[in-house]
C-alpha cells in the first residue's frame, strides 16, 4: 500500500491537491507530505505513524450502497436471500383495492430500476424476513443501475 493510498484510507475526506500533497524528489527516500491541511484534517501524521499505516493500513472503506439497481438485479438478490419474487406478487395484489396498491405493483411488474429510497422496499422486507441491512446488502452485491440523463 502507498503512501497515498494509507493517507486516503486514514483520512477519507482529504481531497488530494487540496488537503495534501506528496514529493517524491525521486533520491531513494520515497515520497513525503509536502503540503498538509490542518484545519482539514487535523495533524499532519508523523513518519513514525505514517510508517505504522503502511505496515498495518486502515480497513478499507465499505462500498457504497448503489443509488438503485435493476429490477432484475433486485429479484435475483432476493431469491438468493429465499425470497421467492412470486410472493411478493402475490403479497401486492392482496392488499386492499386502491391506488397506492396499483402503483405498486407497476413498479414491481414494470420498472427498469428501484431505487434504494424506493419506500416500497422497505416496507415490504420485514413481511419477507429481511432487515434494511439485507435490502442494503442485496444492493451493494449489484452494479449500479446508469443514472438517467435529462435534456
Amino acid at each position: 500500500m502507498t503512501l497515498f493510498d494509507v493517507i486516503l484510507r486514514r483520512f477519507p475526506q482529504a481531497v488530494p491537491l487540496l488537503n495534501f500533497a506528496l514529493t517524491d524528489h525521486s533520491d531513494g527516500a520515497g515520497p513525503f507530505i509536502s503540503k498538509w491541511d490542518a484545519a482539514a484534517l487535523g495533524p499532519q501524521p508523523t513518519p513514525d505513524e505514517l510508517a505504522a499505516l503502511i505496515a498495518n493500513p486502515p480497513p478499507a472503506p465499505p462500498p457504497p450502497i448503489p443509488w438503485a439497481i435493476s429490477n432484475a438485479d433486485l429479484r435475483r438478490g432476493l431469491i438468493i436471500r429465499g425470497v421467492n419474487p412470486a410472493l411478493i406478487t402475490g403479497y401486492l395484489t392482496a392488499l386492499a383495492e386502491s391506488a397506492s396498491k396499483w402503483a405498486a405493483i407497476a413498479d414491481w411488474e414494470y420498472a427498469n430500476y428501484f431505487e434504494r429510497t424506493h419506500p416500497m422496499l422497505n416496507a415490504l422486507a420485514p413481511a419477507f424476513g429481511l432487515t434494511t441491512t439485507d435490502v442494503d446488502d442485496i444492493f451493494k452485491a449489484c452494479p449500479a443501475y446508469p443514472r438517467p440523463s435529462g435534456p
